[in-house]
């Protein structure tokens, strides 16, 4: 009986004693700075996982892209209070779409870039207090995402600029969770209905050499809206389930950065050759 109430005592606790970690996945803004048609650029970066994207120039205005990322890995991470915590990922993202680019003469800003796409993800991570190994909580996500894009950038002599700017609509179509500690372990919490809108700034700075691009990225995913979603709490016991439901908005905001390397590939090169060889 003691330990029915115990249960059912934590069943009743708020449900921010269990703080979801990593739920939303950002991937890096996408920045080939097109200036031609028939140009394919490839980007292999890290951060935050790994990520590939390939964009390339259908004409001198409209380019097509795509980008996948995997995050297989388990890092150590501090709060702002010091507190440190191990989490481990099994998480990737699918993304593409298509985008419009011009270039200005202008002495600051001299590339605009408007991308437009949408994508799927996944997250399936854990993560515990280095001081408490023994409770780990487990979170489980799929959503899809629509979003655009805006660069603003600066091509100069052997480097690039660019700010960017991301607004990303997504719907989860699960988001569940639970901890395994032996106290709470036979609670499951699930999201239902779950939307959020997110603003996410970026900004980028990449040296160039030859079709080559070193690059470093760092930015924000802010959660401008997110809609109040069923929190179901399902508790089993011996004798049968406890289900509660409340509303909550989850925290679905997070940081977003990665380190690249690129390489641009000129079509039109391969083109004027073999016209010459002819």
């Amino acid at each position: 009986m003691f330990r029915f109430f115990l249960l059912l005592f934590s069943v009743l606790l708020p449900e921010t004693l269990m703080a979801q970690r990593g739920a939303y996945i950002a991937n890096a803004l996408l920045t080939p700075l097109h200036d031609q048609k028939g140009q394919l650029q490839v980007r292999a970066g890290w951060g935050g996982g790994y990520e590939l994207d390939v964009s390339c120039s259908l004409t001198n205005h409209i380019a097509l892209f795509s980008a996948a990322k995997l995050d297989w890995s388990a890092r150590n991470h501090t709060t702002i209070l010091g507190s440190t915590y191990v989490q481990s990922n099994n998480n990737h993202v699918l993304q593409g779409g298509i985008g419009y680019f011009k270039q200005f003469d202008r002495r600051y800003l001299n590339r605009v870039e408007v991308y437009t796409g949408a994508g799927t993800s996944s997250v399936d991570n854990s993560w515990y207090y280095t001081r408490f190994s023994d409770s780990k909580e487990f979170t489980r996500a799929r959503y899809w995402t629509a979003f655009s894009q805006i660069n603003l950038g600066k091509r100069g002599r052997s480097s690039d600029l660019v700010f960017g700017m991301r607004l990303a609509y997504s719907h989860y179509q699960d988001f569940a969770y639970y901890d395994n500690h032996p106290n709470v372990r036979y609670i499951r919490y699930r999201y239902e209905q779950v939307r959020v809108i997110t603003l996410e700034p970026a900004v980028s700075y990449g040296y160039r050499w030859k079709g080559f691009k070193a690059a470093v990225q760092g930015g924000v995913a802010l959660p401008l809206a997110t809609s109040e979603a069923n929190l179901v709490a399902i508790h089993t016991t011996d004798a049968g389930s406890i289900v509660r439901s409340t509303k909550e908005a989850p925290s679905l905001g997070t940081l977003l950065g990665q380190i690249s390397l690129q390489y641009r590939f000129d079509l039109n090169k391969k083109d004027k050759l073999s016209s010459e060889a002819k």
